[in-house]
């Protein structure tokens, strides 16, 4: 059932969404990785399904307790998206609804919130939100589930609302459908002001939102909907669909398809059959059978002499055809209970872990995968390639013509104004938490000592029993330093194996940010008031190469340029005073956030490359041409680098380091390695230094195990 409100969102261009979870959700995720995983969001890859599951924590040790608490529980991760209102949707509804006439609708009526409503008939309206509305379509008064009493009082003439008087008499009430537009600012009011304690959004939030004031709108739907809420609904809707002349929905709308995952099953095979009046699913066999009003559910196999009449078959996820299969025999009439099942042998999948675990590190010996899927890069490859052989340009907008993103110059100077504060942060914070680093491998641990942990592989481990060598660690343990060549303009000449050393390598993050608006003196961009013009790849129109200008030093530059480098930071740091530790601690971890949430947001339109092999980054719309990969095969390329799109992740490596929740314990043992969490560098750092644990990182940090005494683990199932 979730394909329903997945397809209703794309087919209003809407590819942003969270699905909250609750319990025993493991088929659900499967599920929607695999429809949805790697179709979504197109080349700036901007869309997303995300599954958000409910969690325990030390903070919140509850379950979701409903609808509005799920809300609020993720409430941290919502307000991050620049929105101006949420779309709550169900997850077990059937219909079909185009989502932006909903929200046009809110913004017209100047709504705070808008509920989708329909009229139903007596006996369906005891199982919804009841709603009476006045003139203008607010919603005065809203009752939950009525019972008998309720139930008159809520009664209204719905022929006032459209429907002819015979219709209006057989649905007298307005029902709720449970999908709501809500403003941004009003959700984060409601939840976390007006009713911190709210469950639910259609017995609590909604009419609270009516009692105290709130402009909430009514919007009217007219078409067919279905709450699969119960197995009789479900039954009946499966049914429904077989329903001539005109099914009661059809999915064979194309203007507005559903769309699900591709299971790659042949077509139904019907030797013999007597079919009428049903739906018949993929990967069938039916032999000398007869069904009737029916829908066969994917993959059933139906034996001979099988009499299926006015009944749903809901099939399976997988199934074998062997001696061990078991196939539907005899008759089978008037399914009362609303399911049938056929029983073929399933292959159940694996267990999910219960806790976030880390990336894999990808092996040397291999490429980086690419972040969008090949088959997208291809085929917009072979568009453009169309393009260039009938002489068309191809379009580009801002940044990709050379020109600035005007609402992005804001976000670049907010980003440059965090990297400064989260360098000098980090570098204060140094002076008070230990930070050790390994001298012969990346390893880096946050704590008053080393780990004890015996996964070094640099060279000689294996003298060392593959145990660490710490030293004292620097800033750029911590914030992996991550260069880029400096280029004045970015669509001018590419940089060679032979003039490399022309150019200044500088952050990243800062290169991304002067690419994007920021004006820095001593690394001067060329801002361009015409847009370049391309054929395929072809350059046909820059504007002319300009001589690029050196760089200007005034005396206080090197004060300047050290604050956007890491290099040597925490030797110009003083150490904070013990009142000032957590107040800079929780700025620290701000500004970190801000960082990687504003690069997220320039990345998303300014082009950035990263060698597929090594951990070289360039900033520009082309990779520069220095022979510096020496990663795998390297010299098979000639020391060229491998470009691809580079991830958040390669502009600014998150280094995830163990997580010590008792600095003051013992070190953490090799052999209690499976209970510990981890977290980046910078995050382990800031908590030890007194700031908050983001709710974000606690999944993966691992602080709903208990960590057993060493002697105690084996009996740890």
């Amino acid at each position: 059932m979730i394909d329903i409100p997945v397809s209703n969102c794309l087919n209003s261009n809407i590819s942003k969404i969270y699905v909250l979870t609750h319990f025993n959700s493991a088929s659900l995720n499967r599920h929607l990785s695999r429809a949805y995983g790697n179709n979504m969001g197109g080349y700036k890859n901007e869309g997303f399904v995300e599954v958000l599951a409910a969690q325990q924590s030390p903070e919140n040790p509850n379950w979701f307790q409903g609808t509005a608490d799920a809300v609020r529980q993720y409430l941290w991760l919502f307000e991050e998206h620049n929105v101006m209102e949420f779309l709550v949707l169900a997850g077990d509804h059937l219909y079909r609804m185009d989502y932006e006439r909903f929200i046009q609708a809110h913004r017209e009526m100047d709504a705070d919130i808008t509920v989708a409503a329909l009229p139903v008939d007596e006996k369906r309206a005891t199982a919804f939100g009841l709603i009476k509305m006045d003139e203008e379509g607010r919603i005065i008064e809203f009752v939950e589930k009525p019972k008998a009493e309720q139930l008159k009082a809520m009664k209204v003439d719905t022929a006032i609302e459209g429907l002819d008087e015979e219709r209006a008499k057989e649905m007298p009430s307005i029902a709720s459908m449970g999908i709501y537009v809500v403003s941004k600012d009003v959700m984060l009011k409601l939840l976390r002001e007006k009713f911190p304690g709210a469950n639910d959004f259609a017995s609590e939030v909604i009419p609270g939102a009516t009692s105290i004031g709130m402009r909430v709108q009514a919007y009217l739907y007219d078409g067919y909907w279905e709450d699969i809420g119960t197995i009789e609904a479900f039954d009946n809707a499966n049914l429904g669909i077989t329903k001539k002349p005109v099914p009661d929905f059809s999915f064979h709308d194309c203007s507005s398809p559903i769309y699900t995952q591709p299971r790659f099953l042949p077509p139904s095979k019907m030797p013999d059959a007597d079919v009428t009046d049903s739906v018949i699913g993929e990967g069938c066999v039916t032999k000398n059978c007869e069904i009737h009003h029916s829908v066969v559910g994917l993959p059933s196999c139906i034996s001979e002499g099988a009499i299926i009449e006015d009944t749903l078959l809901t099939g399976a996820d997988s199934y074998e055809f062997s001696r061990r299969s078991l196939h539907l025999d005899g008759k089978r009439r008037g399914n009362t209970s609303g399911v049938a099942s056929t029983h073929p042998v399933v292959k159940k999948e694996g267990k999910f872990s219960q806790n976030v675990n880390l990336p894999p590190i990808l092996p040397k010996n291999k490429k980086k995968p690419y972040p969008m899927p090949i088959k997208k890069i291809q085929e917009l490859a072979r568009a453009d390639k169309k393009l260039a052989e009938r002489g068309i340009e191809k379009p580009l907008e801002p940044p990709k013509n050379g020109l600035l993103v005007s609402d992005l110059i804001p976000v670049a100077d907010q980003v440059l104004e965090a990297w400064k504060v989260l360098i000098k942060g980090v570098a204060q914070l140094m002076q008070v938490v230990p930070v050790y680093g390994c001298s012969i491998c990346p390893e880096v641990h946050v704590g008053p000592v080393g780990h004890e942990m015996q996964d070094c592989n640099g060279p000689g481990n294996a003298r060392r029993r593959s145990f660490h060598t710490w030293v004292k660690g620097s800033v750029n343990d911590v914030l992996t330093p991550i260069e880029s060549y400096h280029l004045y303009d970015p669509f001018g000449r590419r940089i060679k194996h032979e003039t490399r050393f022309d150019y200044d390598r500088i952050p990243a993050v800062v290169e991304l940010c002067i690419q994007a608006g920021v004006d820095i003196p001593e690394y001067p961009s060329r801002r361009r008031t015409a847009p370049i013009r391309m054929i395929g790849k072809k350059v046909i129109d820059r504007g002319g190469f300009v001589e690029e200008p050196k760089p200007v030093r005034f005396s206080d530059s090197s004060s300047v340029l050290a604050e956007l480098d890491t290099y040597g930071a925490h030797m110009m740091q003083s150490c904070p005073a013990p009142s000032d530790l957590q107040r800079l601690a929780e700025e620290t971890l701000e500004a970190y956030e801000n960082v990687r949430r504003g690069v997220r947001k320039l990345m998303n339109k300014y082009t950035v490359k990263a060698c597929g092999y090594c951990s070289e980054v360039h900033v520009g719309p082309w990779g520069h041409n220095a022979k510096l990969c020496g990663a795998f095969k390297h010299q098979w390329r000639d020391g060229k680098h491998g470009w691809q799109d580079a991830t958040l992740e390669e502009v600014i490596p998150p280094n995830h380091v163990w997580h010590v929740r008792d600095p003051d314990g013992p070190p953490l043992k090799g052999a209690l390695k499976r209970f510990y969490g981890k977290a980046p560098a910078v995050v382990e750092l800031c908590i030890q230094a007194g700031a908050k644990i983001p709710d974000k990182y606690r999944p993966m940090m691992r602080l709903d195990i208990v960590i057993p005494d060493p002697e105690e683990r084996q009996l740890v199932a």
